[in-house]
């Protein structure tokens, strides 16, 4: 099997949505069976009299980000999607296309491992091995790419305030520690999204306010509406400091997060960030929660 067709970006962005395809095509003079993964596993041609149905064949392609052309053990894998193939087995001549459609996320770890710069994507078929094959050799192609590291690394937590629900805080991973030892009536739901703590070309600071009417719920403005706050809204909250960094709304570096206020008067001004599925059900069905706009860029 080889990879036959691809479409790749040029460029390709940490946190950033990628597009791929490939074409995969059997140019050998036999077909690509399912072999099983185990001695008790069917081959296929084999009947599944259990539920009723033949046996097909399936295989994992795996996708690489490396420094290099050439596959070896210091590469990434991204996705390991399953092989598109509508029936099986894959026959000589025969072929099919996968597609990728997702956010480039990489851990630390990783990221020091393959570094930013001129890379290459490695696509290798049957990337697991699982399929017999009598030419092995030409199931991988490597195309350049550039990878652009836009410095969103340190994830962001999202707390909910159980004594004043639909209130949330969100906090980097010292005061994580520190709110999870001391502050239990906030409750952790997760993290939220990636920010940088040190400010790089094009990024955006955050500030965060805490309201003096409802202590305990928070504001977090950019350097524009933070200057508003503190001309005009003084009374109602207190600056606590610089939060993290992120991208401004229309960068196209990262997922866009959108700021909702919670309309209940009782709680002053409090709001929450939210996007992707999350920000269309509040929406849809939570109307208390008023959506303000696009707020800024951040990985997820």
């Amino acid at each position: 099997m080889v990879v036959s067709d691809v479409s790749v970006p040029s460029q390709i962005i940490l946190g950033d949505l990628v597009n791929l395809s490939w074409t995969v095509t059997n140019q050998g003079a036999q077909n690509i069976e399912d072999t099983g993964s185990s001695n008790n596993s069917p081959n296929y041609g084999d009947y599944d009299h259990i539920n009723n149905k033949s046996i097909f064949a399936n295989w994992l392609d795996y996708v690489y980000i490396s420094q290099d052309e050439f596959l070896d053990e210091t590469d990434v894998v991204l996705w390991t999607p399953l092989a598109n193939t509508e029936s099986a087995p894959l026959n000589s001549g025969s072929s099919y296309t996968n597609i990728i459609e997702e956010r480039l996320s990489l851990d630390e770890n990783q990221l020091n491992q393959i570094g930013a710069g001129d890379r290459y994507l490695i696509f290798a078929v049957d990337g697991s091995k699982s399929q017999p094959e009598i030419d092995g050799t030409n199931n991988t192609l490597a195309i350049p790419v550039e990878f652009i590291d836009n410095g969103l690394h340190t994830p962001i937590y999202r707390f909910h305030n159980q004594d004043l629900p639909g209130t949330y805080l969100f906090a980097a991973e010292e005061e994580r520690s520190n709110i999870q030892a001391n502050h239990t009536n906030f409750y952790e739901e997760g993290m939220a999204f990636k920010v940088a703590i040190e400010s790089k070309n094009d990024l955006i600071p955050m500030y965060r306010f805490q309201s003096k009417i409802v202590p305990g719920t928070y504001l977090y403005a950019g350097a524009e509406e933070r200057t508003d706050i503190h001309q005009n809204y003084s009374d109602f909250f207190i600056e606590e400091g610089l939060s993290f960094y992120v991208y401004g709304v229309g960068e196209g570096k990262g997922a866009t997060f959108y700021r909702f206020r919670n309309s209940n008067s009782n709680l002053g001004s409090t709001y929450l960030f939210a996007t992707g599925a999350e920000a269309e059900n509040i929406r849809h069905n939570f109307p208390n929660f008023v959506e303000e706009g696009a707020a800024f860029e951040a990985v997820i």
